[in-house]
């Protein structure tokens, strides 16, 4: 079965996107098809496909379901739109660069949920960077959108506590107006 392939073997193609973020089969699909189709049935046409419900969950009962290849892709987008997203370390490994509709690598930013304006910013090399957004007032009173860069994310670079930290701590300075 692909899915165990995914999630198992990490030579295959898609590892990194499955096993390679914690994505697991449950031991009772692992050890038995048949086990997996006593909870699953067969599929109800050749165009159905498997669907975890909590994309980040592993596939085991409960948590998988048959959708067409149509209600597939609108759940994903739905995924994919949801945001802020909570940031991981292991997600910080794992972080891709987002595609165009022409299939260019293009730069993604991924908001965190559990530091308020802070980003992970994924570029089409791979190079992956911390990046604080607010909004500052002006002499006339006027807000601007602003962006500070906190450094590289990852190894060799700040940490996800190291980098909640510093936004944090910019933060409380623009607030005071002591930083540009």
């Amino acid at each position: 079965m692909a899915m165990k392939a995914r999630c198992l073997d990490p030579e295959h193609e898609r590892w990194k996107r499955y096993g390679g973020r914690g994505i697991t089969v449950c031991e009772r699909w692992r050890n038995s098809y048949g086990n997996f189709l006593a909870d699953m049935g067969r599929k109800p046409s050749r165009r159905h496909q498997i669907h975890r419900i909590n994309n980040d969950g592993p596939y085991e009962p409960g948590n998988c379901r048959w959708v067409t290849p149509l209600e597939h892709r609108r759940l994903s987008v739905e995924h994919q739109r949801r945001g802020p997203w909570i940031i991981t370390r292991h997600f910080v490994r794992i972080a891709q660069p987002k595609r165009n509709g022409a299939g260019k690598l293009v730069r993604a930013e991924y908001r965190d949920a559990g530091c308020p304006g802070l980003y992970l910013v994924v570029q089409p090399s791979g190079t992956r960077s911390w990046a604080l957004r607010f909004r500052r007032r002006s002499k006339n009173h006027r807000s601007k959108n602003c962006k500070k860069t906190l450094g590289r994310a990852g190894v060799g670079g700040l940490s996800l506590t190291a980098a909640r930290a510093a936004a944090a701590a910019h933060r409380r300075q623009f607030k005071h107006g002591r930083s540009r």
